[in-house]
């Protein structure tokens, strides 16, 4: 199994579908009340999904280390992604993954808030 299949399996994307959903219908809430901004609906949706990513990693990292992953027994809504018992990844690289994920969500924030500074000097 290549690396990156791997590292898509770790995020739980299954679990990530309600968060962009939802974010999904803020935007459209903000399309029709006329305040809809194509970059910031872009950067909310990346760092929203992002930001979920994140916490179900980090969750799977620190669960392996406290030692209650090799304890509980794995179903489709509990036990993590499995990934670490199984030894696909180690422990580092998931820890790894994790904060990369984090910096990826504090980046489209402060894009955000960047564009958002630069539209109020433009008016």
């Amino acid at each position: 199994m290549s690396k990156v299949r791997v590292w898509f399996e770790e995020l739980r994307p299954p679990f990530l579908i309600l968060s962009i959903v939802f974010t999904i219908l803020g935007i459209l809430v903000a399309l029709k009340d006329g305040y809809f901004n194509p970059l910031y609906a872009i950067l909310t949706l990346v760092g929203v999904a992002a930001l979920h990513a994140a916490a179900n990693v980090l969750n799977d990292y620190f669960d392996y280390r406290s030692g209650i992953d090799v304890e509980t027994e794995r179903t489709p809504f509990s036990g993590g992604s499995g990934i670490l018992p199984s030894g696909r990844m180690t422990p580092k690289g998931v820890l790894v993954e994790g904060v990369l994920l984090l910096l990826g969500n504090r980046y489209t924030d402060s894009s955000s808030t960047l564009c958002q500074r630069v539209s109020r000097y433009e008016s």
